[in-house]
């Protein structure tokens, strides 16, 4: 077998890192801001990511902090 069958994981996949970011929060009887966090590969994907998983709009979304790295 030649050494390119042999590849890992870590050597195909991005590791994943989790991410951060206040959130501005609007419900019934809720209104504040909370802390969010998501693992993703970019801050690009944990942006949307929130987006999706909240179902809230890209302004409400504050600095993404890398919190720890994968």
């Amino acid at each position: 077998t030649s050494r390119r069958n042999n590849m890992r994981a870590s050597e195909v996949v991005k590791p994943y890192h989790l991410y951060a970011a206040t959130v501005f929060v609007q419900q019934p009887g809720y209104t504040g801001n909370m802390d969010f966090t998501v693992s993703a590969q970019t801050h690009f994907e944990a942006r949307q990511l929130m987006k999706k998983m909240y179902n809230i709009p890209d302004y409400r979304i504050g600095s993404l902090r890398l919190v720890k790295s994968g």
